[in-house]
């Protein structure tokens, strides 16, 4: 009997996979003269930040001039990212992500602008011809006159957009961006974004640099869904294969919600993040508490099986057996937590007369950690 990983008819499998875009950027950007690295640790050793959430995390103190650029200092890669803002715009965008993978080239450092633009833009519009990419668009700063013109020349249709500009680092660094991205049912969707690094200080205080240095990123999400025309990431084989574990009786944005999660959850057990109240440790837990939640809501969702599904399906690397006793172990602090919570909100049930409103849901999710989904769930099981 065919599992369900193998029942998705051949006419709705991707064109290209996964490691089919990884391995077509890999020889693209080799053959236009960038080495292409190895993805580090998702963790960082980086004070200010928890995870890599890009690509070009690792080479801060290069753009910034602290440090010697890298040698050859023309390198692309797939970094392994975590970003954990905006948790609750996941499951329903299609494009918000708390784990991902980011494609990114970076140069340190061209002295001469129009070329360094060059290097940066007509690689990343080629690949994206070369992976198929329909309906392709740019936006850049109106004064950007260089890029205008290089993307001009490629026959790009290029909006203007005043607010391409960017500081890094404390903003000591300014420069302008470039986006290239495709339309999606008509709207402009990015899908790349460009930086270049073109001054010391910003605003009125800029002093042009003598070299100039770019980094970017494309989400491989965003990646394959273009590549094979479809409208979200979540459309793509790898989000359907696991979503389809589910059921066709939980809802899209649910399905997702708990793939997304799952695949946050496997890659912080890869780098050895562990639930905790501090730092990484917190953001795994606040990720495995959600998935307890969905599963405690939502009978028909299996965590374990997902989570399971999702390490192989994503190639996650993490130790599927370490992976859901991690869950199981944070499922049993969670509902030691909620036996607390059915007396809370038995208690203010009875002071409110028995009928919550948002005052006590805003109590209970401050003092309890109980969101109005976990408090409806507990009342359907107290009655």
């Amino acid at each position: 009997m065919k599992s369900f990983l193998d029942s998705l008819h051949d006419a709705e499998r991707d064109r290209l996979s996964y490691g089919d875009v990884i391995e077509v950027a890999r020889t693209h950007f080799e053959e236009n003269g960038f080495d292409f690295n190895q993805s580090i640790d998702v963790t960082t050793d980086n004070p200010a930040l928890l995870f890599n959430i890009s690509g070009g995390v690792k080479y801060e103190h290069v753009l910034s001039g602290d440090e010697p650029a890298p040698q050859p200092p023309s390198v692309a890669s797939v970094q392994r990212c975590i970003r954990a803002d905006g948790l609750d715009k996941v499951g329903y965008s299609g494009r918000h992500h708390i784990a991902f993978d980011m494609l990114g080239h970076f140069n340190f450092f061209e002295h001469d602008e129009e070329n360094a633009k060059r290097a940066a833009i007509v690689p990343a519009y080629e690949l994206l011809q070369v992976l198929g990419v329909e309906s392709i668009f740019a936006k850049c700063h109106p004064q950007d006159d260089i890029s205008r013109n290089i993307l001009a020349e490629l026959g790009v249709l290029t909006l203007v957009d005043e607010n391409n500009t960017h500081t890094c680092n404390q903003q000591r660094r300014s420069g302008n961006r470039v986006e290239l991205g495709r339309f999606v049912d008509g709207v402009p969707t990015e899908i790349w974004n460009i930086v270049f690094t073109l001054y010391e200080g910003v605003d009125n205080s800029r002093v042009k640099l003598d070299k100039v240095a770019f980094d970017s990123g494309a989400s491989l999400d965003r990646l394959v869904a273009a590549a094979n025309g479809k409208l979200s990431d979540y459309d793509t084989e790898n989000w359907k294969r696991v979503a389809s574990a589910m059921g066709s009786e939980v809802p899209p944005s649910l399905a997702y919600r708990a793939v997304d999660f799952a695949r946050a959850a496997s890659v912080l057990s890869n780098a050895s993040v562990v639930p905790g109240p501090k730092r990484q440790g917190y953001i795994a837990r606040k990720v495995f508490a959600e998935l307890v939640r969905l599963e405690a809501t939502n009978p028909s969702v299996n965590i374990s099986t997902i989570l399971d599904t999702v390490t192989r399906v994503h190639d996650t690397k993490a130790n599927t057996e370490e992976l859901i006793a991690t869950y199981n172990s944070e499922k049993t602090r969670v509902e030691r937590s909620l036996k607390a919570g059915r007396k809370a909100v038995q208690a203010r049930l009875d002071m409110a007369g028995g009928v919550l409103g948002a005052i006590d849901y805003e109590y209970l999710r401050s003092t309890h950690g109980l969101d109005e989904d976990m408090v409806m769930h507990i009342q359907k099981n107290s009655t």
